[in-house]
This record gives C-alpha cells, sequence and structure tokens, in this order.
C-alpha cells in the first residue's frame, strides 16, 4: 500500500485497524496518518511501515501494535502520538533521523513478553525529553543498543544480545527462558535481578551481578520408558491406560514406534501448593517416536478410601501449566477412579468433600469463577448466606465481617487471648465497637494480637467496605503476626499493571501474599489488582480459601 503523501490517511474521528498480512504500508509524508482523534491498530502481520516524515503518525490518537511489524521507520520519527503507544506485539526496529518513539498525553507500555527495538523515546513536557515504559510494563526494551527487561517476562523466541548491545535485569525484575527457547549472550548482560533458565537455555558469556538460576519448577519432562508392545489395555504401578481400537489402529498407521507413559511427579512452587493433600500427580503422554501425540484414552487411577469418607468425593482433575484444576467427573468403583481425556497433561487425584457440595444458593451460578470459593466457605461454615436464600457474591464485604471469618479460622477464641509475642503496648478498645454488637468478640480479638487496625480518632469502621488490599494486610498480619508461618514464595510476584495504587503500608503483605499465591489479578485477564477498590464477598471468599490452601495449609 503506498501514495505519494499518504500510504493510508483517514481523518474526521476515524481508526485504522490492520488485522491481515501486508507487505508494506508506504508514503511520501507518512505510512499511515490520522489526522483527528481516532486509533492505530496493527493485529496482523506487517513487513514494513515507512514515510519521508514518519512511519505512523497518529495525530490526536493512540498507536496500538499487537500484531508482528518487521520495522517502522520515517525521516523525522518512527511512531508520532497524541496520546499513549502500546506495544504487545513483536517489532522488529522503530527508528528515525530524529525521533524513534514520541508520543504526548498517554503512557508508552509494552506488554504480553514483547521485545521491542527503538532508536530512540520522546515525550513532551515543555521541551522534548527522553521517556521510559510505564510501571505496569511487561517486556525487553532496546533503546539503541541498550536493553531493560521490564516486569517479569518470559521469552516467546529466541534471543541473541549482539556484541555492541547490552541487556539489564533490573532489581525485582525477571527473565524467564522456558524450555525449548535461548538467550545467547554476545554482549552484555548485567543482572541485578533474576535470570531463570532450562538447562541449556543460557547460552555465551556469563552475566555479570547475580549467575543464572536453574530452578526446578519449570514442568518435568517425562522420561519415556524403555518401548514394550502396543496394547489395548497398559498396565502401570500407579494406573492403567486403555486405548480404543481406532486409536491403536490410528497409532499404527503412523508408523512410529510408540510408547505409553503414565509416571507419578514430583512439583515445586505454586503447582505443589495446588496439590498439597491430594493422593498423586501423574504424568499421561502417549510418543510416536520422539513427538508427543493427542489421542482419546481411557485412565483409571487408585485411590484407597479411608474410614468415613463418601466414596463421591473422590476426583480426578487435569492441571494446566497454571495450576488451574478442572473437574473430570470420573468414576470411582472398586478402588480406582476413571475417567477419559483427548489430552495429555498431569492430572490429580484426591478427595474433596467441596466438589461435591449441593448449591443452596438461588444466586449462585456453577459457571462463574468464584463458585467453588463460595462453596468452600460455606462447607466450613464461613459463609452461610442470607435468610432469603441468597449469598450475594457480588455484594460487598465489610470490615468486621472480614475480622470475623479470621477469628472463626481461628476458632473463635475469646477476648483477651492474646499470644505473648504480639506487643501489647495500645489499648484496642474502639469508640465505634460496642460491647452488644455481634462482631465484638472477633474485631477485638483480632485488635488484641495485631491483625487488625484502626482506622483514626479511635474507630475501626467496623460497617465499612474492606478494601482488596485490607484483605490482603489483616491476612499477612494473622500469617506473621499471629501465627508466625514461615510465608512460602511458591511463585515470583505477579506484574500487576496498577502495582502503583498500592499503598506503602500494603505493599510488604501484597508481595508476599502474592508470592505464596493468595492473590492473583482480577478475573477478565487485565492482570491488574485493582489494591484500593472494595472486595466482593466473592473476591474475599477466593483470596481467603487460597490463604487455608497455600499458606495455612489446612
Amino acid at each position: 500500500i503506498s501514495g505519494g503523501v499518504n500510504g493510508i490517511l483517514t481523518g474526521g474521528g476515524g481508526s485504522i485497524t490492520i488485522s491481515g498480512r501486508t507487505l508494506s504500508i508506504s508514503g511520501g509524508a507518512t505510512g499511515i496518518g490520522i489526522t483527528a482523534g481516532r486509533d492505530v491498530e496493527i493485529s496482523g502481520t506487517t513487513g514494513a511501515i515507512s514515510g519521508g516524515l514518519g512511519g505512523i503518525n497518529a495525530n490526536m490518537g493512540d498507536v496500538k501494535i499487537s500484531g508482528t511489524t518487521g520495522q517502522i521507520t520515517g525521516g523525522d520519527f518512527g511512531i508520532n502520538a497524541f496520546g499513549g503507544v502500546a506495544i504487545s506485539g513483536e517489532v522488529g526496529v522503530i527508528s528515525s533521523g530524529n525521533f524513534g518513539v514520541y508520543f504526548v498525553n498517554g503512557p508508552f507500555n509494552i506488554s504480553d513478553n514483547s521485545v521491542v527495538y527503538v532508536s530512540s523515546i520522546e515525550t513532551w513536557d515543555g521541551d522534548f525529553i527522553p521517556a521510559l515504559p510505564d510501571a505496569g510494563s511487561q517486556g525487553i526494551l532496546f533503546i539503541g543498543n541498550e536493553g531493560t527487561v521490564y516486569g517479569n517476562v518470559t521469552l516467546k523466541d529466541d534471543l541473541t544480545i549482539e556484541d555492541d548491545q547490552t541487556l539489564l535485569v533490573p532489581s525485582g525484575a525477571s527473565l524467564i527462558i522456558p524450555d525449548g527457547k535461548t538467550l545467547t549472550n554476545n554482549g552484555g548482560i548485567d543482572n541485578k535481578g533474576r535470570i531463570d533458565s532450562h538447562d541449556n537455555g543460557f547460552k555465551g558469556e556469563a552475566p555479570q551481578g547475580k549467575p543464572i538460576e536453574y530452578p526446578i519448577f519449570f514442568f518435568p519432562q517425562p522420561t519415556p520408558p524403555e518401548p514394550e508392545p502396543l496394547q489395548a489395555v497398559n498396565t502401570f504401578e500407579h494406573g492403567t491406560i486403555t486405548l480404543s481400537d481406532d486409536v491403536l489402529a490410528m497409532l499404527e498407521e503412523l508408523g512410529g514406534e510408540v510408547r505409553v507413559v503414565l509416571e507419578l511427579v514430583e512439583l515445586d512452587g505454586l503447582l505443589a501448593a495446588v496439590t498439597r493433600g491430594y493422593e498423586l500427580v501423574v504424568n499421561i503422554a502417549v510418543f510416536v517416536d520422539d513427538e508427543k501425540v493427542d489421542v482419546p484414552l481411557t485412565v483409571s487411577l487408585p485411590y484407597t478410601l479411608k474410614d468415613g469418607e463418601n466414596p463421591a468425593a473422590v476426583r480426578v482433575w487435569y492441571m494446566d501449566d497454571d495450576g488451574n484444576l478442572t473437574d473430570l467427573n470420573g468414576v470411582f468403583d472398586d478402588g480406582a477412579i476413571t475417567f477419559t481425556i483427548t489430552h495429555q497433561s498431569y492430572f490429580v487425584v484426591g478427595y474433596d468433600l467441596v466438589a461435591i457440595w449441593e448449591n443452596i444458593f438461588t444466586d449462585l451460578d456453577p459457571d462463574e469463577w468464584y463458585y467453588y470459593a463460595i462453596a468452600f466457605m460455606n462447607h466450613y461454615g464461613l459463609y452461610n448466606g442470607y435468610n432469603n436464600g441468597l449469598v450475594g457474591p457480588e455484594d460487598v464485604l465489610t470490615r468486621s465481617q472480614f475480622a470475623t471469618l479470621i477469628w472463626a479460622l481461628e476458632g473463635k477464641p475469646p477476648v483477651g487471648d492474646a499470644v505473648p509475642s504480639v506487643p501489647q503496648d495500645e489499648p484496642y478498645g474502639f469508640n465505634d465497637v460496642a460491647e452488644d454488637a455481634w462482631y465484638y468478640t472477633a474485631v477485638t480479638w483480632a485488635a488484641e494480637n495485631g491483625i487488625v487496625a484502626g482506622t483514626g480518632m479511635g474507630r475501626f469502621e467496623p460497617d465499612s467496605p474492606i478494601s482488596r488490599q485490607e484483605v490482603i494486610q489483616m491476612l499477612y498480619n494473622y500469617a506473621v503476626n499471629f501465627k508466625e508461618y514461615e510465608l512460602p514464595q511458591n511463585r515470583e510476584m505477579p506484574a500487576f499493571t496498577d502495582e502503583e495504587q498500592i499503598d506503602a503500608w500494603a505493599e510488604t503483605a501484597t508481595k508476599a501474599l502474592a508470592e505464596a499465591g493468595v492473590l492473583s489479578g482480577l478475573p477478565g485477564g487485565d492482570d491488574a489488582f485493582k489494591p484500593q477498590s472494595d472486595a466482593t464477598r466473592a473476591e474475599a471468599g477466593q483470596m481467603f480459601m487460597n490463604f487455608v490452601r497455600f499458606v495455612a495449609g489446612e
């Protein structure tokens, strides 16, 4: 697409969206130009965008690139945006004789583990000044030959640091080299944060600063056993795998060496925390030669019922890479649970009464993300619902209600039952917590034990909504001040897009419990924590359940 002045030009409030494959877009002035107030969005694959003046000129809007672009170049600027610039795709280079990227009113953000190369980044503050990505960025940005890792980044493709380039991993940032990807250092890497790699993932000169770490949280790859004759029923130490006649015929037609794997696995980090207390975790895989193939399988895994256990509560789950469990509705009979799968991965067998909990609430949808958390809270007597058959998952929780949940977890101790290690040099009476209030004992006990604090002027504000960061702070105080738990680090700190909104007093608690797996971003995939937002009963229930499972170990 080319023109004497512009490759593509729109005005009058129009926007430009490119989602297909384009070889090049060029113009004598600009490759892409917008003259009035809308955005340029590129989600497809574009070889090059260029112009004598600039590559992309969004005179009154934003530029968003989520696809793959070879290069964006211009005589004066690569990208000029009156708003902001957001890059979540792959861009070969953004450069010009003057500004690589120039933006005015919006942030410059990279995300989704992108690797971006620019000649320079400038913004306007009464004059042209250098700029950097905003605090919520997640990716690698090279400005000239100097690269920096922002947030917690996992390489999507191989990356080479050339001999004239440098890469900085700042304190608090991390770079993960997953299986199958390689980071080659021919230049200079300064590691002040963390670089994790599989065995052969890092090549070249060792970095300055901290050494490469080779953690064990990467999913272990199954070791194929010695080949055995392919058969319908394959028996292993920890279960059986049955192949139908159609699957047997299909595998034989492929003509390679077929291996069927069912083996126990040992997990670390958050995956181990998720499966704590369950019976076994197995890896199931089918190989043709050295290639893993997905075929329908019928699997039976053992479980020994303990005295008083309900056979219906024996469950089997599929576990994804993030530790999310999906119930497969297996059938338990004669000491084994049988289920059918169409893909191979990790599978977990255990006993879970919450999984067969009977929904007594008319406003609780089984398809909602919080269904299991509400079931957990009701099963253990923490959420009893209202008198009208509702539980109100979207209702806001109050400060007194959450303090009562922690008090109930501890067994509803009486007032004055403080542990000696908690400082007792402050009065714990609140002038807005009456002795005849239903929450008096819970709030007073929690204050005595350093779990809750007032809001000033002798007030607790028991009926005020509790914010999400206050939920985390109370749980942290209970774990550290009262129980003296050693908090587990089950994962790296998530890169919340609104991290700057966390109050200073809640930063330590948020980091510790996020690394333990207690909190994540809000549902919807925007990776925001929303620390100042009021916590709903569903959100607080999810964090409380995660705390019980991952920290309290109950």
